[in-house]
Protein backbone atom coordinates (compact mmCIF):
# COMPACT_ATOMS: atom_id res chain seq x y z
CA UNK A 1 0.00 0.00 0.00
CA UNK A 2 1.00 3.37 -0.57
CA UNK A 3 2.70 5.29 2.28
CA UNK A 4 0.69 9.02 2.00
CA UNK A 5 1.23 12.10 4.18
CA UNK A 6 -0.58 15.03 4.70
CA UNK A 7 -3.05 13.29 2.68
CA UNK A 8 -6.30 15.85 1.97
CA UNK A 9 -9.55 14.15 3.98
CA UNK A 10 -12.79 14.38 2.44
CA UNK A 11 -15.77 15.05 3.85
CA UNK A 12 -17.60 11.36 4.90
CA UNK A 13 -20.86 12.84 3.51
CA UNK A 14 -20.38 13.62 -0.34
CA UNK A 15 -20.21 10.68 -3.20
CA UNK A 16 -17.35 9.99 -5.27
CA UNK A 17 -17.25 7.92 -8.11
CA UNK A 18 -13.93 6.45 -9.07
CA UNK A 19 -13.17 6.54 -12.41
CA UNK A 20 -10.87 4.06 -14.35
CA UNK A 21 -10.68 5.97 -17.42
CA UNK A 22 -8.91 8.93 -15.53
CA UNK A 23 -6.74 6.40 -13.41
CA UNK A 24 -5.39 5.05 -16.64
CA UNK A 25 -4.48 8.83 -17.93
CA UNK A 26 -2.77 9.09 -14.60
CA UNK A 27 -1.15 5.78 -14.31
CA UNK A 28 0.62 6.87 -18.37
CA UNK A 29 1.51 10.00 -16.48
CA UNK A 30 3.85 8.87 -13.49
CA UNK A 31 6.11 7.33 -15.99
CA UNK A 32 6.98 10.99 -16.47
CA UNK A 33 8.78 13.43 -13.89
CA UNK A 34 6.20 16.57 -13.78
CA UNK A 35 2.60 16.01 -14.02
CA UNK A 36 0.44 19.16 -14.69
CA UNK A 37 -3.32 18.75 -13.53
CA UNK A 38 -4.23 22.08 -14.66
CA UNK A 39 -8.36 22.42 -14.83
CA UNK A 40 -10.84 25.18 -13.33
CA UNK A 41 -12.88 25.09 -9.73
CA UNK A 42 -15.28 21.91 -9.30
CA UNK A 43 -13.14 19.52 -11.81
CA UNK A 44 -12.74 17.03 -8.89
CA UNK A 45 -8.73 17.51 -9.95
CA UNK A 46 -7.88 16.66 -6.33
CA UNK A 47 -10.01 13.31 -5.12
CA UNK A 48 -8.89 11.65 -9.02
CA UNK A 49 -5.14 12.42 -8.22
CA UNK A 50 -5.62 10.95 -4.37
CA UNK A 51 -7.79 8.32 -5.29
CA UNK A 52 -5.22 7.21 -7.63
CA UNK A 53 -2.64 7.34 -5.72
CA UNK A 54 -4.13 5.30 -2.95
CA UNK A 55 -2.75 1.64 -3.25
CA UNK A 56 0.10 2.46 -5.33
CA UNK A 57 3.58 1.47 -3.97
CA UNK A 58 5.01 4.67 -4.35
CA UNK A 59 5.62 6.66 -1.33
CA UNK A 60 3.19 10.24 -1.23
CA UNK A 61 3.91 13.49 0.36
CA UNK A 62 0.96 15.47 -0.34
CA UNK A 63 1.77 19.36 0.41
CA UNK A 64 -1.21 21.77 0.04
CA UNK A 65 0.38 25.05 -0.84
CA UNK A 66 -2.22 27.94 -0.10
CA UNK A 67 -1.51 32.40 -0.29
CA UNK A 68 0.76 32.08 2.97
CA UNK A 69 3.14 29.90 0.94
CA UNK A 70 4.52 32.79 -1.10
CA UNK A 71 6.79 33.95 1.39
CA UNK A 72 10.23 31.68 1.11
CA UNK A 73 10.31 30.60 4.84
CA UNK A 74 6.51 29.29 4.98
CA UNK A 75 6.89 27.25 1.74
CA UNK A 76 10.13 25.81 3.11
CA UNK A 77 9.02 24.99 6.49
CA UNK A 78 5.17 23.86 4.94
CA UNK A 79 7.83 21.47 2.68
CA UNK A 80 10.15 20.13 5.44
CA UNK A 81 7.33 19.35 7.77
CA UNK A 82 5.20 17.27 5.28
CA UNK A 83 9.05 15.59 4.45
CA UNK A 84 9.59 14.71 7.85
CA UNK A 85 6.26 12.58 8.48
CA UNK A 86 7.58 10.39 5.89
CA UNK A 87 11.26 10.64 6.96
CA UNK A 88 12.04 12.40 9.91
CA UNK A 89 15.61 13.16 9.63
CA UNK A 90 15.24 14.19 6.62
CA UNK A 91 12.73 17.17 7.64
CA UNK A 92 15.11 18.01 10.51
CA UNK A 93 17.95 18.70 7.80
CA UNK A 94 15.94 20.70 5.53
CA UNK A 95 14.62 22.71 8.39
CA UNK A 96 18.74 23.31 8.94
CA UNK A 97 19.35 24.01 5.70
CA UNK A 98 16.31 26.58 5.20
CA UNK A 99 15.44 28.03 2.25
CA UNK A 100 18.26 27.53 -1.00
CA UNK A 101 19.15 31.65 -1.73
CA UNK A 102 23.19 30.48 -1.56
CA UNK A 103 24.89 27.82 -4.01
CA UNK A 104 25.89 26.07 -0.58
CA UNK A 105 22.28 25.46 0.73
CA UNK A 106 21.07 24.91 -2.91
CA UNK A 107 24.24 22.09 -3.02
CA UNK A 108 23.00 20.79 0.39
CA UNK A 109 19.67 20.07 -0.67
CA UNK A 110 20.15 18.32 -3.83
CA UNK A 111 22.87 15.90 -1.56
CA UNK A 112 19.97 15.77 0.89
CA UNK A 113 17.33 15.12 -2.05
CA UNK A 114 19.42 12.85 -4.23
CA UNK A 115 20.28 10.63 -1.39
CA UNK A 116 17.14 10.27 0.55
CA UNK A 117 14.26 10.57 -2.31
CA UNK A 118 16.66 8.70 -5.24
CA UNK A 119 16.37 4.89 -6.25
CA UNK A 120 15.46 2.14 -5.00
CA UNK A 121 11.60 3.41 -4.24
CA UNK A 122 9.64 5.81 -5.94
CA UNK A 123 8.29 8.59 -4.13
CA UNK A 124 5.53 11.15 -5.68
CA UNK A 125 5.34 14.53 -4.24
CA UNK A 126 1.78 16.55 -4.56
CA UNK A 127 1.91 19.88 -4.80
CA UNK A 128 -2.20 20.73 -4.52
CA UNK A 129 -3.58 24.45 -5.55
CA UNK A 130 -0.12 25.19 -6.92
CA UNK A 131 -1.63 28.65 -8.73
CA UNK A 132 -1.53 30.17 -5.43
CA UNK A 133 2.06 30.28 -5.56
CA UNK A 134 3.02 33.58 -7.04
CA UNK A 135 6.75 34.54 -5.40
CA UNK A 136 9.46 34.67 -8.23
CA UNK A 137 12.49 33.34 -5.64
CA UNK A 138 10.07 30.10 -5.29
CA UNK A 139 9.18 29.56 -8.68
CA UNK A 140 12.50 30.09 -9.70
CA UNK A 141 13.99 27.71 -7.64
CA UNK A 142 11.48 24.86 -8.70
CA UNK A 143 12.49 26.12 -11.95
CA UNK A 144 16.31 25.19 -11.35
CA UNK A 145 15.28 21.93 -9.99
CA UNK A 146 12.98 20.77 -13.06
CA UNK A 147 16.21 22.20 -15.06
CA UNK A 148 17.84 19.08 -13.46
CA UNK A 149 18.96 16.17 -16.41
CA UNK A 150 17.82 13.64 -14.08
CA UNK A 151 14.59 13.96 -11.13
CA UNK A 152 14.66 12.28 -8.62
CA UNK A 153 10.80 12.06 -7.69
CA UNK A 154 7.99 12.68 -9.56
CA UNK A 155 6.27 16.06 -9.14
CA UNK A 156 2.63 16.40 -9.59
CA UNK A 157 1.28 20.32 -9.68
CA UNK A 158 -2.10 20.60 -9.07
CA UNK A 159 -3.62 23.92 -10.12
CA UNK A 160 -7.02 26.36 -11.57
CA UNK A 161 -4.39 28.01 -14.32
CA UNK A 162 -1.17 27.23 -16.25
CA UNK A 163 1.88 27.23 -13.43
CA UNK A 164 3.72 30.09 -14.08
CA UNK A 165 7.14 27.93 -14.49
CA UNK A 166 9.43 27.12 -17.73
CA UNK A 167 8.46 23.76 -17.98
CA UNK A 168 10.50 23.81 -21.50
CA UNK A 169 13.02 21.57 -19.95
CA UNK A 170 11.29 18.66 -18.80
CA UNK A 171 9.24 19.24 -21.94
CA UNK A 172 12.18 18.98 -24.28
CA UNK A 173 13.07 15.37 -22.88
CA UNK A 174 10.05 14.32 -23.03
CA UNK A 175 9.18 13.97 -19.11
CA UNK A 176 5.85 16.59 -19.01
CA UNK A 177 2.82 15.00 -18.99
CA UNK A 178 -0.65 16.83 -18.68
CA UNK A 179 -4.36 16.46 -17.38
CA UNK A 180 -6.48 18.99 -18.30
CA UNK A 181 -10.47 20.30 -18.02
CA UNK A 182 -11.28 18.22 -20.71
CA UNK A 183 -9.34 14.95 -19.57
CA UNK A 184 -11.21 15.27 -16.39
CA UNK A 185 -15.03 16.37 -17.96
CA UNK A 186 -17.37 13.21 -17.08
CA UNK A 187 -18.41 11.14 -20.04
CA UNK A 188 -21.79 10.12 -20.45
CA UNK A 189 -20.93 6.66 -19.27
CA UNK A 190 -19.75 7.86 -15.98
CA UNK A 191 -22.27 9.93 -15.72
CA UNK A 192 -24.56 7.14 -15.59
CA UNK A 193 -22.25 5.58 -12.97
CA UNK A 194 -22.27 7.91 -10.71
CA UNK A 195 -26.21 8.37 -10.74
CA UNK A 196 -26.29 4.45 -10.45
CA UNK A 197 -23.95 4.85 -7.55
CA UNK A 198 -26.42 7.28 -5.88
CA UNK A 199 -29.11 4.93 -6.39
CA UNK A 200 -31.15 6.87 -8.88
CA UNK A 201 -32.91 5.94 -12.03
CA UNK A 202 -32.52 7.70 -15.04
CA UNK A 203 -33.35 6.22 -18.65
CA UNK A 204 -30.99 6.91 -21.34
CA UNK A 205 -32.72 10.09 -22.46
CA UNK A 206 -32.61 12.03 -19.41
CA UNK A 207 -28.67 10.65 -18.72
CA UNK A 208 -27.84 12.45 -22.12
CA UNK A 209 -29.83 15.58 -20.94
CA UNK A 210 -27.67 15.87 -17.67
CA UNK A 211 -24.42 15.54 -20.02
CA UNK A 212 -25.76 18.23 -22.76
CA UNK A 213 -26.82 20.40 -19.45
CA UNK A 214 -23.81 19.91 -17.52
CA UNK A 215 -21.05 19.64 -20.18
CA UNK A 216 -19.45 17.56 -17.55
CA UNK A 217 -18.76 19.28 -15.06
CA UNK A 218 -18.20 17.46 -12.40
CA UNK A 219 -19.38 19.84 -9.62
CA UNK A 220 -22.57 19.98 -10.72
CA UNK A 221 -23.14 16.43 -10.07
CA UNK A 222 -23.59 16.48 -6.65
CA UNK A 223 -26.14 19.13 -6.38
CA UNK A 224 -28.44 17.61 -9.51
CA UNK A 225 -28.51 14.21 -7.40
CA UNK A 226 -29.56 15.83 -4.57
CA UNK A 227 -32.46 17.98 -6.46
CA UNK A 228 -33.48 15.10 -8.28
CA UNK A 229 -34.03 13.07 -5.49
CA UNK A 230 -35.42 15.84 -3.63
CA UNK A 231 -38.21 15.45 -6.45
CA UNK A 232 -39.24 11.75 -6.07
CA UNK A 233 -36.25 10.91 -8.73
CA UNK A 234 -37.49 12.88 -11.60
CA UNK A 235 -34.92 14.18 -13.75
CA UNK A 236 -35.69 17.74 -15.24
CA UNK A 237 -33.57 20.31 -17.71
CA UNK A 238 -35.45 23.11 -15.87
CA UNK A 239 -33.98 21.94 -12.65
CA UNK A 240 -30.56 21.13 -13.73
CA UNK A 241 -30.75 24.74 -15.16
CA UNK A 242 -31.91 26.40 -11.87
CA UNK A 243 -28.86 24.40 -10.09
CA UNK A 244 -26.42 25.77 -12.53
CA UNK A 245 -27.77 29.73 -12.05
CA UNK A 246 -27.73 28.99 -8.06
CA UNK A 247 -23.48 27.61 -8.18
CA UNK A 248 -23.18 30.96 -10.92
CA UNK A 249 -24.48 32.83 -7.92
CA UNK A 250 -23.67 31.49 -4.97
CA UNK A 251 -20.62 29.94 -4.99
CA UNK A 252 -18.70 31.01 -8.63
CA UNK A 253 -19.70 34.53 -9.81
CA UNK A 254 -18.95 36.44 -6.38
CA UNK A 255 -15.32 34.92 -6.40
CA UNK A 256 -14.82 36.85 -9.42
CA UNK A 257 -13.37 40.49 -8.82
CA UNK A 258 -15.71 43.15 -9.22
CA UNK A 259 -14.53 45.03 -12.00
CA UNK A 260 -14.49 41.68 -13.97
CA UNK A 261 -17.72 40.98 -13.53
CA UNK A 262 -18.80 44.03 -15.69
CA UNK A 263 -16.43 42.93 -18.27
CA UNK A 264 -18.15 39.44 -18.29
CA UNK A 265 -20.83 40.79 -18.96
CA UNK A 266 -20.39 42.87 -21.28
CA UNK A 267 -19.12 40.25 -23.54
CA UNK A 268 -22.48 38.04 -23.12
CA UNK A 269 -23.07 39.92 -26.11
CA UNK A 270 -20.89 37.76 -28.04
CA UNK A 271 -21.23 34.11 -28.48
CA UNK A 272 -18.02 33.62 -28.28
CA UNK A 273 -14.75 35.24 -26.89
CA UNK A 274 -12.12 35.22 -29.49
CA UNK A 275 -8.75 35.83 -27.85
CA UNK A 276 -7.70 38.81 -30.31
CA UNK A 277 -11.36 39.87 -29.69
CA UNK A 278 -10.49 39.90 -25.70
CA UNK A 279 -7.46 41.96 -25.67
CA UNK A 280 -9.25 44.62 -27.62
CA UNK A 281 -12.17 44.52 -25.39
CA UNK A 282 -9.66 45.06 -22.39
CA UNK A 283 -9.92 48.63 -22.76
CA UNK A 284 -12.80 49.10 -20.68
CA UNK A 285 -11.09 47.32 -17.43
CA UNK A 286 -8.80 48.94 -14.93
CA UNK A 287 -4.81 49.13 -15.99
CA UNK A 288 -3.75 45.69 -14.03
CA UNK A 289 -6.18 44.07 -16.79
CA UNK A 290 -4.76 45.42 -19.82
CA UNK A 291 -1.68 42.50 -19.86
CA UNK A 292 -3.33 40.11 -22.10
CA UNK A 293 -1.69 36.97 -20.05
CA UNK A 294 -3.54 38.77 -16.35
CA UNK A 295 -6.86 38.78 -17.95
CA UNK A 296 -6.60 35.53 -19.86
CA UNK A 297 -5.59 34.00 -16.83
CA UNK A 298 -8.48 35.40 -14.73
CA UNK A 299 -10.56 34.43 -17.52
CA UNK A 300 -9.51 30.94 -16.95
CA UNK A 301 -10.19 30.98 -13.65
CA UNK A 302 -13.78 30.89 -13.86
CA UNK A 303 -12.81 26.86 -14.90
CA UNK A 304 -15.95 24.55 -16.62
CA UNK A 305 -17.90 28.00 -17.67
CA UNK A 306 -15.50 29.46 -19.58
CA UNK A 307 -13.06 26.84 -21.66
CA UNK A 308 -10.24 27.42 -23.99
CA UNK A 309 -11.38 25.91 -27.89
CA UNK A 310 -7.77 25.86 -29.61
CA UNK A 311 -9.69 25.72 -32.94
CA UNK A 312 -11.43 28.99 -32.85
CA UNK A 313 -8.31 30.32 -30.57
CA UNK A 314 -10.83 31.53 -28.15
CA UNK A 315 -13.11 30.73 -25.17
CA UNK A 316 -16.08 28.57 -25.28
CA UNK A 317 -19.12 29.76 -22.90
CA UNK A 318 -21.00 27.57 -20.73
CA UNK A 319 -24.32 27.80 -22.45
CA UNK A 320 -26.24 28.37 -19.38
CA UNK A 321 -23.69 30.59 -17.79
CA UNK A 322 -23.87 33.12 -21.25
CA UNK A 323 -28.03 33.26 -20.37
CA UNK A 324 -27.18 33.86 -16.83
CA UNK A 325 -24.68 37.17 -17.62
CA UNK A 326 -27.16 38.10 -20.24
CA UNK A 327 -29.68 38.23 -17.44
CA UNK A 328 -27.54 41.19 -16.14
CA UNK A 329 -27.03 42.83 -19.03
CA UNK A 330 -30.07 45.49 -17.67
CA UNK A 331 -27.40 46.60 -15.25
CA UNK A 332 -25.54 48.05 -18.02
CA UNK A 333 -25.54 51.75 -19.20
CA UNK A 334 -26.18 52.48 -22.69
CA UNK A 335 -23.11 54.12 -23.24
CA UNK A 336 -21.37 50.90 -21.58
CA UNK A 337 -22.86 48.88 -24.33
CA UNK A 338 -22.32 51.35 -27.08
CA UNK A 339 -18.67 51.47 -25.93
CA UNK A 340 -17.83 47.63 -25.68
CA UNK A 341 -20.16 47.24 -28.98
CA UNK A 342 -18.21 49.44 -30.98
CA UNK A 343 -15.21 47.93 -30.19
CA UNK A 344 -16.38 45.03 -31.29
CA UNK A 345 -17.70 45.91 -34.25
CA UNK A 346 -14.32 47.38 -36.02
CA UNK A 347 -12.62 43.86 -34.88
CA UNK A 348 -15.26 41.82 -36.45
CA UNK A 349 -14.93 44.06 -39.97
CA UNK A 350 -11.37 43.93 -39.87
CA UNK A 351 -11.46 40.12 -39.83
CA UNK A 352 -13.92 40.04 -42.81
CA UNK A 353 -16.94 38.94 -40.18
CA UNK A 354 -19.40 41.37 -41.98
CA UNK A 355 -22.23 39.74 -39.88
CA UNK A 356 -21.21 40.48 -36.77
CA UNK A 357 -20.21 43.56 -37.18
CA UNK A 358 -23.18 44.38 -38.82
CA UNK A 359 -25.20 43.68 -35.54
CA UNK A 360 -22.31 45.01 -33.61
CA UNK A 361 -22.30 48.69 -35.32
CA UNK A 362 -26.42 48.77 -34.56
CA UNK A 363 -25.59 48.16 -30.84
CA UNK A 364 -23.01 51.03 -31.22
CA UNK A 365 -25.34 53.29 -32.89
CA UNK A 366 -22.77 53.90 -35.91
CA UNK A 367 -25.74 53.53 -38.78
CA UNK A 368 -23.57 54.91 -41.29
CA UNK A 369 -21.04 51.86 -40.87
CA UNK A 370 -24.10 49.58 -40.62
CA UNK A 371 -25.57 50.85 -44.08
CA UNK A 372 -22.39 50.57 -45.49
CA UNK A 373 -22.30 47.08 -44.30
CA UNK A 374 -25.46 45.82 -45.79
CA UNK A 375 -24.77 47.74 -48.91
CA UNK A 376 -22.23 45.53 -49.28
CA UNK A 377 -24.17 42.13 -48.67
CA UNK A 378 -24.92 40.31 -52.28
CA UNK A 379 -28.70 41.02 -53.08
CA UNK A 380 -29.72 37.40 -51.80
CA UNK A 381 -29.19 37.38 -47.78
CA UNK A 382 -30.69 35.47 -44.69
CA UNK A 383 -33.88 37.62 -43.66
CA UNK A 384 -32.20 38.38 -40.27
CA UNK A 385 -29.35 40.51 -41.85
CA UNK A 386 -31.90 42.22 -44.46
CA UNK A 387 -32.44 45.57 -41.28
CA UNK A 388 -34.60 47.66 -43.55
CA UNK A 389 -33.77 51.29 -43.20
CA UNK A 390 -36.84 52.28 -41.71
CA UNK A 391 -35.63 49.74 -38.40
CA UNK A 392 -32.14 50.95 -38.09
CA UNK A 393 -33.85 54.48 -36.82
CA UNK A 394 -36.23 52.68 -33.72
CA UNK A 395 -32.45 51.13 -32.65
CA UNK A 396 -32.92 50.80 -28.68
CA UNK A 397 -29.48 52.02 -29.00
CA UNK A 398 -29.61 55.12 -31.19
Amino acid sequence: MTKNYSYPVFPANQFFLERPRIHCLLEKALESNVVIINAGEGYGKTYAVSSFLQGRPETTIWIQESELDNDPWHFWEKYARATGQCKARAGEELLEIGFPQTAQQFSKWHDLDRREFGPPGKYVIVRDDFHCIKSRIILDFLERILSFPILTHTLILICRNEPEINLVPVLSRGRLSRIDAEDLRFSREEIAAYFDMRRIELAAEEITGIHQATEGWPLMLGPLAAEIQKSGGKYDRAVSEKIIFRIFKDDLFVSVPPQMRGYLVKLSFFDQWPLELLKKTAGVLPEQYHNPLTLFAEIGKLGALVRYDYYMQGYHIHSVFLDYLREKQKELSREEIKNVSAIAAQWYFRNNLKMDAAVNFERAGNYAALENIVNSFSRIVPRPAAVPAGNIARSPFG
